[in-house]
């Protein structure tokens, strides 16, 4: 079975249109990293998750003590968070295609609901 962690970021990603392979310091880059690797840590140990992504487990560990500093004053990153979360709940809890799919259904759902209020809100 394919590892969990790099489904995760395969998707994730994938999903921001982001390199995965560009190792980088730029702030974007960053900012999708340490959110995916907070994500990840509900469901992944730091050691797993930092074995994963070439880091020690307290670089993680210091991620996760800035998260809620990171989420009320980093720019982007509750929405990259909340995107991480997402996919990694998915990937982590529905092995079954089935289950992805009613998940996906879901998401779309959600996101026409919004898509009504926008243009409700631009009349």
């Amino acid at each position: 079975m394919e590892n969990k962690i790099k489904r995760s970021a395969d998707l994730y990603y994938e999903y921001l249109g982001v390199n995965q392979e560009m190792v980088s310091r730029k702030q974007s880059f960053l900012k999708a990293r340490v959110a995916l690797m907070v994500a990840l840590s509900r469901y992944f140990t730091e050691q797993e998750i930092g074995s994963e992504f070439g880091f020690d487990r307290s670089t993680i560990s210091f991620h996760k003590t800035k998260h809620a500093s990171n989420l009320a004053s980093w720019m982007g990153y509750r929405y990259n968070y909340e995107v991480a979360s997402k996919v990694v709940k998915n990937v982590y809890n529905y092995e079954d295609k089935s289950q992805k799919i009613k998940f996906i259904d879901l998401e779309i759902k959600k996101l026409e609901k919004m898509k009504s209020y926008l243009i409700q809100q631009q009349s």
